[in-house]
């Protein structure tokens, strides 16, 4: 989240804690105590990272200490509540970016990285951030079961890959290229490109229960934070609104699926995220009137997406039953041409010998 819009921002940061086992030599590596995160509950970006420090346990932790911005827009941008920087004790996160580079142009986005040993940032970009908290605090998570939650396996990274690009050009950002868009066509493109993949999102999810299939990943969490949202924000303030969330049962199911997952809902503030995008919106939203909807979101009702239930509709699903089906009037084409083939090359052979014959008489 920046501090003029809600959409990616250019990064400026890109430095990465490191473990000293595996690199001794490393800038900013792994000690306890020595970085803050400066977050938002209504950014779906720096939630990202919220959502991994509440699974993982590690929140205001010997890990890591956290600021939200989370009060209302003031003068000069993002602010924080009296006292809630306990990293610079700064008013407003411009002023934590100017302390890091005092000439600093960019925008003022979350997530924030921040050393408080050498009082810099060491990164500004939430997948990094995500996976520096994944993978390198299992030492600090308060129990076993934290500690083995891997949102980044090694065995299913290409795929966490391949699900982060699709999801983070035409959903994640798909929605704020709408919301934004300044002509006509700028809006139409987006949302097209947004309700495609959303479709096809739909059609998976039917058959499986997470992106990853029965794994639970750091896809997941990207996709949940624009999902959660939907219905709240997307789908009046930006015009995201060819059906809402609760009209799809596989999306709707997904979202209520993780929601329910240890820890989760206390990342999720629905009124905040309402009442901190409107207000700041001015751009589409001049009066920042806060909507009073919507009715019937009801996180905590029954999803339904447990493995067995999976297990048939992997084999009943439509898509299922038509790739099938693919699948096997391709067996039957092939054969058919095989055969006239054969049939072909018999009729040759023929001719072929009925000279021979003829030739031994």
């Amino acid at each position: 989240m920046s501090d003029d819009e809600y959409h990616p921002t250019i990064y400026t940061f890109w430095k990465w804690i490191e473990d000293p086992k595996e690199k001794p030599d490393a800038e900013y590596p792994n000690e306890p105590d020595r970085y803050h995160l400066y977050l938002s509950l209504a950014c779906p970006f720096a939630s990202r990272v919220n959502f991994v420090l509440a699974v993982k346990g590690l929140k205001n932790t010997a890990a890591f200490t956290v600021s939200y911005t989370d009060k209302e827009k003031g003068d000069l941008g993002w602010q924080f509540a009296d006292g809630e920087d306990t990293a610079c004790g700064k008013k407003y996160l411009r002023d934590v970016y100017l302390s890091a580079e005092k000439y600093y142009k960019g925008k003022i986005s979350v997530p924030v990285l921040y050393d408080k040993k050498t009082k810099t940032i060491v990164n500004n970009e939430s997948g990094d951030i995500m996976r520096m908290v994944n993978m390198l605090y299992n030492d600090y998570c308060p129990n076993d079961e934290m500690r083995e939650i891997d949102l980044f396996p090694p065995k299913l990274r290409r795929s966490v890959n391949d699900w982060n690009s699709l999801t983070a050009d035409r959903v994640n950002s798909g929605v704020y290229r709408a919301g934004y868009a300044t002509d006509q066509e700028a809006y139409e493109d987006a949302t097209v490109k947004l309700y495609d993949s959303w479709d096809g999102l739909e059609e998976v999810l039917g058959r499986q229960r997470f992106l990853c299939e029965d794994d639970f990943t750091e896809a997941d969490v990207r996709l949940f934070q624009t999902l959660v949202r939907y219905d709240v924000l997307y789908h009046s303030l930006f015009k995201c609104n060819r059906h809402r969330l609760i009209d799809c049962p596989n999306l709707w199911g997904y979202t209520r699926d993780i929601y329910q997952r240890p820890n989760v809902a206390e990342t999720v503030d629905l009124k905040h995220i309402s009442y901190v995008y409107n207000k700041a919106s001015k751009q589409i939203n001049p009066f920042g009137i806060v909507p009073v909807g919507p009715a019937n979101f009801d996180l905590n009702s029954a999803h339904g997406r447990d493995t067995k239930v999976f297990e048939y509709n992997r084999a009943n699903h439509p898509a299922t039953l038509r790739k099938e089906a693919e699948l096997k009037a391709a067996a039957e084409l092939k054969a058919a041409e095989e055969l006239k083939a054969a049939e072909g090359a018999t009729a040759t052979e023929e001719p072929k010998a009925e000279e021979e014959v003829k030739k031994e008489d």
